[in-house]
């Protein structure tokens, strides 16, 4: 516990304390958009009912009366397929895209089953924007599904770059349901390889010009735009260094929107792209996206100001220049606010954030002197459990630093009083941490500051000594180890005294 092992704070990511940086959180945010809740009916009986009401009184199939729902829906997609009458395709395009925005898969694969994508796709070359917009919207719905099949379609007919090629080409309506389809298609986790493919195909450069005038298109648009940067950043593995200055690039130009959603999307990337030691971390800062980070810590949005902190902690933990390049422009008086906020998510992150800074010892200091120290030593015994463990390991890398003004300005803040106010906390982990303070203090403190600390405590040695019957063998050998400095240090200013000190354990 002497040392405070900065790889044990990025360790940290991957653990439970703050829960809304799992990944699952991240993929319940990225699910696709628009997908409808299912209905109370059974999905066959859903797609009977409206296969029969779109198939019933068209003009161009033949009397279906005795035919059944799926006989009815073959029907429909085979005439579709192979009529050339502009006339009664304009008819049963309509009608796919009614029934494909039901977004069921089962009828989607059977679309794929059919054969009817390869026109779809052709149709993205009509010079009736109508048309192309129907069957766009078609294929946005396919994507839907999830389903390898309908992927594998889309990939074999030369779907990736059409999509593409129709977002510079076409119109904004058009241009913003490729972009919606392509980010269903990198959006999947169980399918990595159409992330590759997508990025091969060169989306990056076509997005780059929607970039130009960023406010002035649909806001649809904007958002789809910014939902796939997130998606291409997310992955099971990081992004190819080869496409990180360009994403970043375009990342970059996608802060200038107003759009609180989109926005929140710009930050998610961030966070993605730096939650890791690697190469993409300098690429992002020399994109300059700390700094447009950094603005929306005061953001009025309470979304916004949490994804940013917790882009700001990622930079913070992983490149220890950008820590000090941060305090220089006022990092702690950002964060002041953050550690009281009304979002307790919030107040996690910017605990977190704390802890990761003060992984480098250097720091203490500095923390200490700022108003923001007294807020995290009250988080240690109030608020809620997410905010109290972060917290509670904030201040223990606090007192790692084992310097003298920390520890002194640790006991006349109440520190001590603040910390055994917890000793009853139920996590092992936790309360295992809260003796490692306990120890620093201890270890650290001159012999005025030690008689000081004994005075602190000594009201709440009850609870230290039901710590001696823990479960747990660790805590048990700390709560020991602190008996031991606490009895060493009054027997040796107190050498005459006959009766044992309250300290004292069998």
């Amino acid at each position: 516990m002497r040392d405070c092992d900065p790889e044990e704070v990025k360790r940290r990511r991957e653990e439970c304390m703050v829960e809304l940086r799992s990944a699952k959180r991240q993929d319940r945010y990225l699910q696709k958009r628009g997908r409808r809740q299912p209905e109370p009916l059974a999905s066959e009986d859903r797609w009977k009912r409206r296969i029969l009401e779109v198939t019933d009184d068209c003009p161009h199939l033949p009397n279906m009366s005795t035919l059944t729902f799926i006989q009815r829906f073959e029907s429909l997609l085979s005439t579709f397929r192979d009529t050339t009458d502009t006339v009664v395709e304009e008819d049963l395009l309509g009608r796919i895209d009614t029934l494909a925005r039901e977004q069921d898969p089962e009828p989607l694969q059977y679309m794929v089953y059919v054969g009817i994508v390869p026109k779809l796709l052709r149709y993205l070359e009509s010079p009736r924007a109508d048309m192309a917009l129907k069957a766009v919207v078609v294929v946005v719905n396919l994507t839907f599904a999830s389903e390898a099949d309908i992927f594998q379609a889309i990939v074999n007919e030369g779907g990736i770059g059409l999509l593409i090629k129709h977002i510079s080409s076409s119109p904004e309506e058009i241009a913003d349901h490729c972009i919606w389809a392509l980010s269903n298609m990198v959006g999947e986790r169980d399918h990595p390889k159409l992330r590759e493919l997508i990025l091969e195909a060169g989306i990056l450069e076509a997005l780059q010009p929607l970039t130009d005038g960023l406010r002035a298109r649909s806001p649809t648009l904007v958002q789809n735009m910014c939902w796939l940067l997130a998606n291409l950043t997310i992955d099971k593995r990081p992004l190819p260094l080869v496409y990180a200055d360009k994403l970043c690039w375009v990342l970059q130009r996608c802060f200038a929107t107003e759009d609180c959603t989109a926005l929140r999307d710009c930050l998610l990337a961030v966070y993605t792209l730096t939650k890791s030691e690697g190469d993409l971390l300098p690429v992002v800062r020399q994109a300059g996206l700390l700094q447009a980070c950094y603005a929306f810590l005061t953001h009025e949005v309470e979304f916004l100001r949490l994804e940013a902190v917790k882009c700001i902690g990622n930079f913070v933990a992983f490149a220890s220049d950008s820590a000090y390049q941060l305090l220089s422009i006022g990092l702690l008086d950002q964060l002041l606010p953050l550690v009281t906020d009304n979002s307790v998510d919030i107040q996690a992150e910017a605990l977190w954030l704390l802890s990761s800074l003060l992984a480098d010892t250097g720091h203490a200091d500095t923390v200490i002197a700022h108003a923001v120290f007294p807020a995290v030593l009250r988080s240690m015994a109030s608020g809620s459990s997410k905010s109290r463990q972060e917290a509670i390991v904030c201040v223990h890398n606090l007192t790692c630093a084992r310097t003298v003004p920390v520890i002194n300005s640790f006991i006349s803040n109440s520190g001590l009083e603040l910390l055994c106010q917890s000793l009853s906390y139920p996590d092992s982990k936790v309360l295992y941490i809260l003796l490692g303070i306990l120890l620093n203090t201890l270890e650290t403190a001159t012999e005025d500051m030690a008689k000081e600390a004994r005075d602190r405590i000594e009201p709440f040695v009850t609870a230290l000594d039901r710590l001696l019957d823990h479960r747990n063998v660790q805590i048990k050998e700390r709560v020991r180890k602190i008996y031991r400095l606490l009895d060493a240090q009054e027997t040796s200013t107190k050498e005459e005294m006959k009766t044992p000190s309250v300290f004292t354990f069998s």
